[in-house]
């Protein structure tokens, strides 16, 4: 159960234990099935379930021995029409949100008793209505009872109105794409929504539905959606590119339900989403407005299998053995540096110039003689990026730690008296994505590597 919460789980589980209502939810979940699913929408599903099941006779001390399902059967009431209700209600109230109306402070939708009334009605009828709003109100489950507000569009005259939300954002984000799921066009749907802020993780969750769902999934309309979100056509603009990075996160999903016949080698929709990535990161303009986009688009190809130049690994030599792929730029000595303008000693490579104080770590403080003659430089070369995790990951597998023949005599000494076996943060998945700069490598461990 720990490990499913840590930060940088694929599931994100953690942005759930945050709530003491999720985390104890979850635990009754996990001692059920003694551990979490393994796709963040059967959680969610499993979730929903516990709340319409299980939760009012759980923690309500002398309460009926009926769950909410069973109490809405007595009215002819089916699984099926309860969910198919909360679904569209979490729509209605998703759209209301992005029109403007119904928004609480942590980007739940406040849902008005008229959406609420509106949704349920069709599929529970008069008498069911009324004890699932009786639910609402007292059980503190799925759907819950924020107070009385008056509409901002409402008459003057008009009285407050009865809001509901869900416990998490992310809930109402799955039911919405449950409903969106069984809507005709919902692919051409998706692709609209996508790029928009508000259903970006809706998208997300229909996507992993469609993936890995045994009750209504389907792999071959989850890589419909994927073709989709990215066209044979390179985008133009930023909505474009959020599709492709979309994508990008769904693929995984994909690769795991079809393991035999999706790969980027063999499947033409893999490799566009890889490939369309790819030219997302070296395509300046794309995303500019959010490094942080930039940077999450990166993460997920990071994941998929960054194959750019000087990022990953390649086979070498007669074994074929995967070796660091190093791209590197040769950089001119100062002998065959060229004279500039203004730059009359641009042929001498000077240390410094002068003191330099560091104010906060006065023991950083560099302090070179002004007079401090210039040096001459060899030609060498410099890689393009820094040595990223993957390229890091071969000499970690091969033992380098634990290999004397690697190491200095003082990086040795250091290596056992502080029994350093990895990187700092190695077992990190956070910092550990493979086109990720390896860090919390010291000076001795960069010279053994």
């Amino acid at each position: 159960m720990i490990q499913a919460l840590a930060p940088g789980e694929p599931r994100r589980l953690v942005e759930l234990a945050e709530s003491p209502l999720l985390l104890t939810i979850m635990a009754v979940v996990h001692t059920d099935k003694g551990e979490l699913p393994d796709s963040r929408v059967e959680v969610f599903k499993a979730c929903v379930d516990t709340l319409l099941l299980r939760w009012h006779t759980e923690r309500t001390p002398g309460a009926g021995a009926r769950s909410l399902l069973e109490s809405l059967a007595a009215h002819g009431v089916r699984r099926i029409n309860l969910y198919q209700a909360l679904w569209e209600m979490a729509y209605e109230a998703t759209l209301a949100v992005e029109r403007g109306a119904g928004r609480g402070g942590d980007g739940r939708a406040l849902v008005g008793e008229g959406i609420l009334r509106s949704s349920m009605h069709r599929h529970l009828g008069d008498a069911a209505l009324k004890v699932f709003i009786e639910y609402c109100q007292s059980a503190n489950g799925l759907l819950l009872f924020e107070g009385k507000v008056r509409r901002p569009d409402a008459a003057p005259d008009a009285p407050p109105e009865c809001v509901y939300s869900f416990p998490h954002l992310h809930f109402q984000e799955y039911l919405t794409a449950r409903h969106l799921a069984q809507l005709p066009d919902f692919d051409r749907r998706a692709e609209d929504l996508a790029a928009r802020p508000a259903w970006r993780e809706v998208v997300l969750f229909l996507g992993e539905h469609l993936c890995y769902d045994q009750d209504g999934g389907n792999p071959r309309l989850a890589r419909d959606l994927l073709a989709t979100l990215c066209p044979a056509e390179a985008p133009t603009e930023d909505d474009g590119w959020r599709r492709v990075w979309l994508a990008g996160e769904l693929l995984p999903g994909l690769r795991a339900v079809s393991p035999g016949r999706l790969n980027a080698a063999k499947d033409p929709i893999d490799r566009r989403i890889v490939e369309r990535l790819t030219e997302l990161l070296e395509t300046g303009s794309a995303l500019a407005g959010s490094v942080r986009d930039r940077a999450a688009a990166g993460r997920t190809l990071g994941r998929l299998g960054d194959c750019r130049p000087g990022v990953g690994l390649c086979p070498t030599g007669a074994t074929g053995a995967l070796l660091p792929d190093i791209s590197w730029v040769a950089v001119p000595g100062t002998a065959e540096a060229p004279r500039l303008p203004g730059h009359k000693d641009f042929q001498t490579f000077k240390l410094g110039d002068g003191v330099k104080r560091e104010p906060e770590y006065p023991d950083a403080d560099e302090l070179w003689p002004q007079d401090q003659p210039g040096i001459d430089l060899p030609a060498f070369y410099m890689a393009v990026f820094p040595v990223t995790v993957a390229q890091f990951r071969p000499f970690m597998d091969d033992g380098g730690y634990g290999r004397r023949q690697w190491w200095t005599q003082a990086g040795w000494d250091w290596r056992q008296t502080e029994g350093v076996v990895a990187p700092g943060y190695w077992d990190d998945p956070e910092w550990t994505v493979d086109n990720h700069p390896v860090i919390g490598v010291s000076w001795h461990e960069a010279m053994a590597y």
